[in-house]
């Protein structure tokens, strides 16, 4: 099994996401635009059962200067549309919600940075990634971009008073997330530092078995879901 992970931004890679896939027996294919690689157009091309793709600095929409955005969003589309599972991780999913149909842009109440208690809705309890997680959902935040409007018939999962698409699935295996379930204390202390937020920076750090925990939940789901999938699918014929 492999996932095909986007990495939009050189300071956010995956983390603490990475070990517990791995031994999980799930492989990475890393893919880094800001660097120059080609996106791939489906997961499919590079012989990937998944789709991940991580936050980063530039908003949701700014082809212009990031035109590899749109493969991204197109790549996204396209696993959606073929039933792959994938995860969106803070700009991964307001690309994700961008893509499927939603409306992203500035969020009007600000920079939200530390570690935020998430209501979970009605709707989570039975879903494969966040249900039966404690609610609230104790997660690191850090964005000023949002997903202002969901796509049409998604499901909410989780919200806050402040932004209220935390965490929203489409389908049966598209999932985007507006926090940061990989982040470390000390990669999220630097961040919140980048603007000024030393003390909402170092919330993660008094929190963090709490919340490393809970990490370690939802990236077990994540495989559990990316195992049943690729067990799932019809075999690729050997070639002649």
């Amino acid at each position: 099994m492999q996932i095909l992970l986007v990495q939009p931004d050189a300071t956010v890679p995956l983390l603490r996401l990475e070990q517990p896939w791995t031994e999980a027996g799930i492989g990475l294919c890393t893919v880094r635009p800001y660097a120059g690689d080609p996106v791939p157009a489906s997961p499919a091309e590079v012989g990937a059962d998944a789709l991940v793709v991580l936050g980063g600095e530039m908003a949701p929409d700014d082809d212009a200067a990031y035109p590899w955005l749109a493969d991204v969003r197109a790549l996204q589309r396209r696993a959606h549309d073929d039933g792959v599972p994938q995860l969106g991780i803070c700009l991964g999913g307001q690309l994700l919600g961008y893509a499927l149909g939603g409306a992203v842009g500035r969020g009007a109440s600000g920079r939200e940075a530390g570690v935020v208690d998430l209501r979970l809705t009605h709707a989570a309890a039975d879903d494969a990634l966040l249900g039966g997680l404690p609610d609230p959902l104790p997660m690191p935040s850090m964005h000023a971009d949002e997903v202002s409007a969901l796509p049409e018939g998604a499901v909410l999962l989780g919200e806050t008073d402040r932004y209220p698409h935390q965490a929203f699935r489409c389908g049966d295996t598209s999932w985007g997330l507006q926090f940061h379930p990989e982040v470390t204390p000390e990669v999220f202390a630097r961040w919140a530092a980048g603007y000024g937020m030393e003390a909402e920076g170092a919330e993660l750090a008094g929190r963090d078995a709490e919340v490393h925990a809970l990490t370690l939940q939802v990236a077990a789901r994540f495989a559990a879901v990316v195992r049943r999938s690729a067990a799932a699918a019809p075999a690729t014929p050997a070639s002649a």
